[in-house]
């Protein structure tokens, strides 16, 4: 079901650390209508049906707005808890990346000096997977490569509330993979451990997360990237970084990514095999991308960097033409905001329309 359009609704960006979020949805909702915009982090089926309260099911004045582009993901919780989902990707993917206008990008063309540029916070299962098996590989070598060790201390310290109890490995299964073949070091690139601040990199003139190129990733020839989830069908700013930064991608998240991309527009490099997108099987899709980088490894980088110049700038238009677009008829900003850290607010959003 595709969300059509906002009229005097009460908008809530979905707060999992604000204890008080649900009585005051639900306050809401017996006054006039609510829309609830999910994270995308936060939109597995297994989270919707576990934290999701009865008080907020069967609620025909709460409507929960997601952004899968597979809009059939949630229709065994429609069916069997009555919780209203509706489908608005176009959009909601853009939310993330709303600060990527924030900064002026320097988009050099320099040479590549590496393969890969893979970068990493929250060391989740399958982006362990993936680092596990490109040390297997032997492709350390072929990439710049970051990965924090730290990143429990942050998973842990949650508020409890008697009315408001979550656990966050329900989100954020981290520590369930263990390494076969590589022993699980913090891989930093140079000032990166000054700028983290929480779970964002972040500008310290701004105070909006830092949107700076590293030139780990300007001496790179893509980016690899691991989404948030293997399984849930919508994207995130990782994915959108790569079109903004002007980079090739290959991106190790949920089947079918690469191909809707490509039904919004977007361009992937010929050079490029991603036979593994169609994959079923997250194991072996991640064994398949493996075998790509090291076919790749093989090859000139600089004439590969030279093959898709066209491709990249072409994805960066159509991504900032679609962001320009989005933001004439929404406050993108004012809603990434809301959904930052400490910065829990509310919006209202009238008259706008969503195609």
């Amino acid at each position: 079901m595709q969300f059509d359009h906002i009229y005097d609704f009460q908008v809530f960006v979905l707060s999992m650390d604000d204890p008080r979020f649900i009585a005051k949805v639900i306050k809401q909702s017996k006054t006039g209508k609510v829309a609830v915009v999910m994270c995308n982090e936060q939109a597995t089926i297994g989270w919707a049906e576990h934290w999701i309260p009865k008080a907020m099911c069967h609620n025909e004045n709460i409507v929960w707005i997601h952004s899968c582009y597979a809009d059939g993901y949630y229709d065994s919780l429609r069916e069997s808890k009555g919780i209203n989902f509706k489908a608005y990707p176009k959009g909601l993917e853009l939310i993330p990346v709303v600060y990527f206008t924030k900064s002026h990008l320097d988009h050099q063309k320099g040479s590549a000096q590496k393969l890969f540029a893979f970068m990493n916070n929250k060391p989740r299962y399958h982006r362990a997977e993936l680092i596990d098996n490109l040390y297997r590989s032997g492709l350390f070598d072929h990439g710049h490569i970051t990965w924090r060790t730290d990143i429990n201390k942050l998973v842990t310290n949650y508020t409890e509330d008697e009315d408001y109890t979550i656990n966050r490995h329900v989100f954020y299964p981290l520590q369930n993979y263990n390494c076969k073949y590589w022993e699980p070091r913090t891989m930093l690139w140079p000032n990166e451990q000054q700028r983290w601040k929480g779970e964002f990199l972040v500008d310290d003139n701004t105070g909006y997360p830092d949107q700076t190129i590293p030139q780990e990733v300007h001496e790179s020839f893509l980016i690899l990237q691991a989404e948030t989830d293997m399984n849930i069908p919508n994207l995130s700013e990782k994915t959108y970084k790569c079109l903004h930064w002007k980079k090739p991608f290959i991106i190790v998240g949920p089947r079918g990514l690469h191909s809707y991309l490509e039904t919004q527009g977007y361009k992937l490099p010929k050079i490029i095999n991603y036979d593994f997108d169609n994959e079923p099987d997250s194991g072996t899709r991640i064994k398949m991308v493996i075998q790509e980088l090291t076919r790749l490894s093989k090859l000139n980088l600089q004439k590969l960097n030279e093959e898709v110049q066209d491709v990249v700038e072409h994805n960066y238009c159509v991504f900032m033409d679609n962001l320009k677009a989005c933001d004439d008829r929404i406050k993108f900003s004012e809603i990434y905001q809301s959904t930052h850290p400490n910065h829990i607010q509310q919006a209202m959003v009238q008259n706008i329309t969503y195609e």
